[in-house]
């Protein structure tokens, strides 16, 4: 859901109030709260940007892949679709650290320290992965 968000962007509403009630982190260290009707997340398009700047490499070792197992007895579809796998996860965790616009609202870049719109504390950064899906 948070790749979705960060990726798409988002309008977010206060529901159950009047106001979404936001932690902000105080010059003394302690913690204090800004109230907004709605914050907006602006679209960053990192899945789609990995994609569009590697599709025709995938592509290609897949080609090249397909003659490797035909012609070399210890190469299976397995490890070529796991070498892809790895491939896209390392490109799409590159793109999400090389992000930089839009850049991070300025009450956002006060919480994190820094405006690095796709990395807060890595966890999403972390749990990309990949599986591969027998048909």
């Amino acid at each position: 859901m948070i790749a979705i968000v960060n990726n798409n962007g988002c309008h977010i509403h206060a529901k159950n109030y009047p106001k979404l009630r936001i932690p902000v982190r105080l010059p003394n260290g302690r913690t204090g709260y800004v109230f907004k009707e709605s914050v907006v997340i602006p679209a960053r398009r990192f899945m789609e940007k990995t994609i569009m700047d590697n599709e025709q490499r995938w592509i290609n070792y897949m080609e090249t892949g397909a003659m490797r197992i035909a012609s070399e007895p210890n190469v299976t579809a397995n490890d070529i679709m796991n070498n892809l796998g790895r491939s896209i996860v390392q490109q799409m965790k590159q793109e999400m650290t090389d992000w930089k616009s839009p850049s991070n609202a300025p009450l956002t870049i006060q919480n994190k320290g820094r405006d690095d719109p796709l990395i807060d504390k890595g966890k999403l950064r972390a749990s990309i992965s990949y599986q591969i899906i027998e048909k």
